[in-house]
């Protein structure tokens, strides 16, 4: 009897420190974020909102709509070729160049996101009257492509005092940024 309980009691205690372990907490002062089908997560500011819709995540401060956007799809060029994150880019920013008013990209450098090489792109783009300054960090890991993208209203001399550069908290979501 003894020890079956002892048995049941290291059963029990295995299986707690199995499901903690894959409980996935968020630093003090962020949340954790998911896609819908579980392939990543991220950490976010505590006092930014989430959206899901078609696939895509979108985490947003509510105070100055600054948005982070991530998508997560498969990649087929038709020639079942793998293709790097900087080939890539070359791609995404031809669908850019065709869609905005103007585009100027200001930075183009190497980094990853859990642990997969990848391009983070500083640019500015203009649709009509309206400015954005935005940031993009493009994955390619097999075919499969990981875009997160940071949209903000550009700097003015207008919000100049009021301005918020988020680039330090959207590189913490890269540096937090799981896939599986």
């Amino acid at each position: 009897m003894k020890k079956t309980i002892c048995t049941a009691l290291a059963v029990l205690t295995v299986s707690l420190c199995l499901v903690s372990c894959n409980n996935k907490q968020a630093e003090q002062g962020k949340k954790l974020v998911s896609s819908d089908n579980g392939g990543y997560t991220f950490e976010v500011p505590q006092e930014w909102e989430i959206s899901r819709t078609d696939g895509m995540v979108a985490v947003y401060n509510p105070d100055d709509a600054t948005k982070v956007n991530v998508t997560a799809y498969k990649f087929d060029n038709g020639e079942n070729e793998i293709i790097s994150s900087a080939d890539y880019w070359q791609i995404y920013k031809t669908t850019f160049e065709d869609t905005f008013t103007q585009m100027n990209v200001n930075k183009v450098e190497e980094t990853n996101i859990s642990g997969i090489p990848a391009q983070h792109v500083s640019y500015n783009v203009s649709l009509g009257q309206d400015s954005f300054d935005c940031q993009t960090v493009l994955a390619v890991y097999s075919t499969d492509v990981y875009v997160l993208t940071l949209t903000q209203g550009a700097k003015t001399q207008e919000n100049e005092k009021v301005y918020v550069d988020y680039t330090q908290a959207f590189k913490e979501m890269i540096q937090s940024f799981r896939i599986g």
